[in-house]
């Protein structure tokens, strides 16, 4: 077994039939039904794919250089693909059947090429040509590296209105106005967005939006504009500015689960958490605190309410929920 070979079992995957599979989804007890590689691909491969109607591909290209994709077109019933490495977007073939794409490129990554696309997940987002031409296109996950996804990329997704599941990670964004467009959104994560300041913006999706996870936000000033998401049930906040109160959250009559998360809380009070079904805000610091039956009492941890998290994403298709947390 060859170094790679070995890399391979690191992603959790299977041996079957002189091959190795692993799992593209993330939802719980998601199969290892992907074959995987990380070499060139034979038409004896692919002829075993096409046999054994295989409809789910992982190519690894981390640790070598890229080789010929062309080969991709010959599988018959391929729709969901993930590329580890980065590689040149503009080697791989059209593919109508194609419903998932994770790549990363230097070159530009023609989407009109995948008509049929569901989910693109990339870590190169400004190199993405041809988002707005996508007619299914329900999940879009963006993280920026070094060159932070830009402007005009958010612009670009905030007009698709099929969209309901938006992640973004390392943007130029320092408000939600961009989102004008995108009026089905269920499901919004936003990670370490060093610019952003403000949620303004999200009104517009205050009736379908039910799960918003922000994690590593520095700038943002308030989570007032929450208390406006009438259909929010799952929150998550987690390395973000100190927030003056969660006062706001007797306001969501749909939450259910209220996670805070190494975010303070200036008031100390706490008391909105225990009128959900799920609601936590850790560490504990001293100044924390309920009131119960009108008398003010430190807060425990097992004083929380800790039941199955609802996470707000069950009308997302199960292959297409991008978090499990």
């Amino acid at each position: 077994m060859n170094s790679l070979e070995n890399k391979g079992l690191m992603h959790g995957t299977k041996f079957k039939d002189g091959y190795y599979f692993g799992k593209i989804f993330r939802y719980r007890k998601a199969p290892q039904d992907a074959i995987y590689f990380a070499r060139q691909i034979s038409i004896d491969d692919i002829r075993y794919i096409n046999r054994n109607n295989i409809n789910k591909v992982i190519l690894d290209f981390t640790y070598t250089d890229e080789i010929d994709l062309s080969y991709l077109s010959q599988i018959e019933k391929l729709e969901f693909l993930d590329i580890y490495g980065t590689i040149n977007a503009s080697l791989l073939a059209s593919m109508s059947s194609l419903k998932l794409l994770k790549v990363n490129s230097y070159t530009s990554i023609d989407l009109t090429k995948y008509p049929n696309l569901e989910w693109i997940s990339t870590s190169t987002p400004n190199q993405l040509i041809g988002i707005d031409s996508l007619k299914s296109i329900k999940s879009v996950s963006i993280s920026g590296g070094k060159e932070l996804c830009s402007q005009r990329i958010l612009d670009e997704i905030g007009m698709i209105p099929t969209i309901d599941t938006l992640m973004i990670e390392r943007s130029e964004m320092r408000d939600l106005s961009f989102i004008k467009g995108i009026t089905k959104l269920q499901v919004l994560i936003l990670k370490e967005n060093g610019r952003l300041s403000s949620l303004e913006g999200l009104k517009r999706s205050s009736r379908s939006l039910k799960c918003i996870k922000i994690i590593r936000t520095s700038k943002l000033e308030s989570l007032s504009a929450l208390r406006n998401i009438c259909s929010l049930e799952y929150l998550y906040i987690d390395s973000c500015k100190a927030v003056s109160s969660i006062s706001f959250l007797n306001e969501l009559k749909n939450l259910k689960t209220a996670i805070f998360a190494q975010t303070e809380i200036l008031d100390g009070n706490l008391t909105p958490l225990l009128n959900i079904e799920y609601g936590v805000a850790i560490p504990i610091k001293r100044k924390y605190y309920i009131i119960q039956n009108g008398v003010q009492e430190k807060v425990k941890l097992d004083q929380y309410s800790f039941r199955e998290i609802e996470h707000g994403d069950d009308e997302i298709d199960l292959w297409r929920r991008i978090d499990t947390w």
